[in-house]
């Protein structure tokens, strides 16, 4: 599975998975309207190192995070929409992909078409995510049209009814479901997945995860450790091998790359040691991307032998999900 390192919007994070030699990255709309004096720098830097790029709309944002508890009129979204749009044609990268602006909890279902329409018409690749409002007849039809959609994670959680359900499973029934109605079968991006038991599967093409920038702020670092990412903290004394071993790395990538050595040269201690905790993380999911790789590389779906659980009928938010 590939995975898109999220959290990208800032010229920080960008660096710090760039000197990492990550490939795929994703980034907010929403996020970076704060700083978009960084942005011509970051995406002349996206082009120059041949990124994949997903922009996400930053809706999910708005609702639950730094915008949660505003009431968002179908005008304010419809402008933010055509703002989105417009100033993504402007960004200039080469290998852009934007999501849509998925509406489903906020407006009528029938509103989610128009905002739909506005991004068909764009000319820009667009990623559509389905939802549990859409009913399994809304996500077939994504599937007949588009070659590339993505799955909402919180949607699966609704989905995993209980605790002994795997995400991997929810998407395999999915994508039975797909396969018996509609034929083809489209890659599927599941949008906001931090779970590496899904990670570690073929059933999704790719993800994205933000989880990477996270730990840094509690003095966390990801290590990538018998074939597993694990979160460590570096301020006990108990773990002081992790320290040392954190240390010991660090030193050996500024070393062997002179660019992160230039970039760090008039930064504080705090900024220095905040930024290759970033890059330490970043580097141990790079890692963890070449084990995937090799060890389950995707598949496309129409040539895998796809088995009904009947998991996702299990949904009492949408009576069509019934075989």
């Amino acid at each position: 599975m590939k995975i898109f390192m999220a959290g990208c919007e800032g010229l920080i994070p960008y660096q710090a998975s760039s000197f990492a030699g990550i490939k795929n990255i994703l980034f907010s709309y929403y996020h970076l309207g704060s700083k978009m004096s960084d942005a011509k720098t970051l995406f002349s830097l996206m082009n120059k190192r041949d990124q994949e790029v997903i922009c996400d709309s930053g809706l999910f944002t708005m609702m639950f995070g730094a915008g949660k508890g505003k009431t968002y009129s179908y005008s304010e979204l419809l402008e933010y929409t055509k703002n989105y749009i417009k100033t993504a044609k402007q960004f200039g990268v080469n290998r852009l992909t934007i999501v849509e602006m998925d509406t489903h909890k906020i407006l009528p279902i029938n509103q989610l078409w128009e905002f739909r329409k506005h991004f068909e018409d764009s000319g820009i690749p667009t990623l559509y995510v389905w939802h549990l409002e859409e009913t399994i007849d809304g996500l077939f039809k994504l599937a007949e049209k588009y070659n590339y959609i993505a799955l909402s994670v919180p949607e699966i959680r609704i989905l995993c009814k209980d605790k002994k359900t795997r995400y991997q499973d929810v998407v395999n029934d999915l994508l039975y479901k797909i396969q018996k109605n509609v034929g083809k079968v489209p890659k599927i991006h599941l949008l906001g997945n931090t779970v590496m038991e899904t990670m570690e599967t073929n059933t999704a093409y790719s993800c994205d995860s933000s989880s990477w920038t996270y730990c840094v702020r509690h003095a966390r670092c990801h290590f990538y450790m018998d074939g597993r990412i694990q979160q460590k903290y570096l301020g006990r004394k108990s773990d002081q091998k992790y320290l040392d071993l954190f240390k010991e790395e660090t030193k050996l990538l500024i070393e062997k790359n002179d660019e992160l050595k230039e970039f760090l040269v008039g930064k504080t201690d705090k900024q220095r040691d905040y930024f290759l905790q970033l890059v330490f993380s970043a580097t141990s999911f790079q890692k963890y991307q070449l084990k995937l790789n090799t060890k389950k590389p995707y598949e496309v779906p129409h040539e895998k032998k796809l088995q009904h659980s009947r998991i996702a009928d299990r949904s009492d938010q949408a009576q069509s999900l019934e075989s």
